[in-house]
């Protein structure tokens, strides 16, 4: 009779020998689970035990097997590149809320650092200079509320000005040499019309107010204007920022002119020849006759 070859081999469901089992090439049989088993060399002073034709079927067939991509759920699938590969519905209905990066960011009068959105962009505010700012003249510029402050400093009427009492003379030009517009309001006790006349330099009086019987009037002199009064009012105060304490205007009896002298105010008159500090320069009236006993500024 012949002579049969057998394995080491186990019935017991879900049995597989361990390395310690089975030696170097010799095989074993789960007879239960119908699975073939081999002790291998790893080639690294390791072994294992690994089980022989382990792969029954593939996508549910058998034999020598040829896979299509349908086979694998892959039916949909192609070789297209990357680059030519089109995008979903989804993805163009998203992108299409996108801003192009060829819009323009316009900056308004007084900004800067507008352009395209290819790259960021900071929007800067061109804030007037102070001097600007006073001169009320530049165009393409913003305020801060501290330019805007200076502004009305420098221009508005009442804004940072106040009251004060002051003396002014009859028939004597006196200048607004403030720099801003200025307020003079004045109290004529006499039944004559005491006018309040005001002029831009170089151009004819125009009567501004008229006071008489203990009635008050009041008139607005711009700034660089000229005023004078009929006659000596019983009281004037004036509405400005400052009130300087230096001679601008002296009155005489007959025929006037103007004079300046440097950093200080020259009056002269027959009688005598005052000078008085002043910080910038301004104009004077002169007549040649007695000198007027006040003195005083715009």
């Amino acid at each position: 009779m012949a002579s049969r070859i057998q394995i080491k081999r186990s019935t017991v469901p879900g049995k597989v020998p361990t390395t310690a089992q089975i030696e170097l090439g010799e095989l074993a049989i789960n007879t239960r689970d119908g699975k073939l088993y081999l002790k291998r060399d790893n080639g690294n002073g390791t072994s294992s035990v690994i089980e022989l034709g382990a792969v029954r079927s593939v996508a549910g067939k058998t034999g020598d097997v040829a896979l299509s991509k349908s086979d694998i759920g892959l039916g949909a699938v192609d070789n297209t590149s990357d680059a030519d590969k089109p995008i979903s519905s989804a993805q163009e209905a998203a992108l299409n809320t996108k801003v192009a990066t060829t819009r323009q960011v316009a900056t308004g009068t007084g900004l800067t650092g507008g352009g395209t959105l290819a790259s960021d962009r900071t929007l800067s505010a061109d804030i007037a200079s102070e001097a600007e700012a006073r001169a009320g003249a530049a165009q393409g510029k913003l305020m801060s509320a501290l330019r805007t402050e200076q502004h009305m400093l420098a221009n508005a009427l009442g804004w940072g000005q106040s009251w004060a009492q002051v003396s002014r003379i009859g028939n004597t030009v006196y200048d607004n040499s403030s720099g801003r517009p200025i307020m003079v309001s004045y109290h004529a006790t006499s039944s004559s019309q005491c006018f309040l006349s005001v002029a831009a330099p170089g151009n004819a009086w125009v009567n501004a107010a008229v006071a008489r019987y203990g009635v008050s009037a009041s008139a607005v002199v711009p700034a660089g204007w000229q005023y004078r009064f009929s006659y000596t009012p019983s009281y004037v105060v004036v509405l400005s920022r400052r009130h300087p304490k230096h001679c601008r205007t002296h009155s005489l009896s007959s025929g006037s002119r103007r004079i300046t002298s440097g950093s200080s105010w020259i009056c002269v008159s027959s009688m005598n020849v005052m000078r008085i500090p002043q910080p910038a320069k301004g104009r004077i009236s002169r007549k040649n006759a007695s000198v007027s006993s006040s003195w005083s500024s715009t």
